[in-house]
């Protein structure tokens, strides 16, 4: 950060790349014992976002709208997990649950902490916004390519496929760049270039300060 004193906006470079791991085998932990998918795909984030807060509120400062942009690549999978406090760190209770089960709670912080940024900063210029880049979509493609529809519409199913990552891309540039998000903040977007209500769990202004100050817990002796 030494060379860079401001940022307007900060997008993942793809989108495979900012959603991290996922459905990584159980023994498998950070370097510093936090679950893998936990600490790659929320706390990695989140301490990586934080540190770009001084260039990004000098770039709300010089921007000629007065804003600077943080997209926050989440999943649909962020809709059916909450956050247990216990299983961040390998332990008994970590270890009730799923692979799968753990990367939903990693995704779940993702949005919690793009709310929660919203809120922080947004009176200083500083957009948080969440979005899914469509798994849903991505996984009933799969489904049609196993499936009898194959043989009539198969040219067709796979010219869909080989376009899914520049959609996802899409979707993240829009938010990111486009004029008309500059009046959403702590929103949540969906395919194609939608805002729509986030489907999971609601007490994301209740997370937001725990899930904040725990990762300001974490970093401390990191910086």
């Amino acid at each position: 950060m030494s060379a860079v004193n401001r940022l307007s906006v900060v997008l993942p470079v793809n989108s495979s790349a900012s959603r991290g791991v996922m459905k990584t085998p159980i023994d498998e932990l950070t370097a510093d014992g936090y679950d893998l998918q936990w600490g790659t795909n929320t706390l990695g984030h989140a301490h990586f976002t934080l540190c770009l807060i001084p260039a990004l509120l000098e770039g709300a400062k010089t921007s000629p709208d007065g804003k600077a942009r943080v997209v926050n690549v989440s999943s649909d999978a962020a809709y059916g997990s909450g956050i247990n406090w216990d299983t961040l760190r390998d332990g008994p209770e970590r270890r009730k649950l799923s692979p799968l089960s753990l990367y939903f709670q990693s995704k779940f912080g993702n949005y919690v902490f793009s709310c929660e940024l919203a809120r922080r900063y947004g009176d200083q210029g500083i957009i948080s916004n969440a979005l899914s880049p469509g798994e849903d979509m991505m996984t009933q493609v799969h489904i049609l390519c196993n499936s009898q529809l194959w043989n009539s519409l198969g040219h067709i199913i796979t010219d869909l496929q080989r376009n899914i990552p520049r959609l996802i891309l899409t979707l993240t540039l829009w938010a990111g760049t486009s004029p008309e998000t500059l009046e959403y903040n702590g929103k949540w977007f969906v395919p194609w270039a939608r805002e729509r209500m986030f489907l999971g769990q609601k007490n994301e202004a209740e997370l937001g300060p725990n899930l904040w100050n725990w990762v300001e817990e974490q970093r401390k002796g990191h910086l």
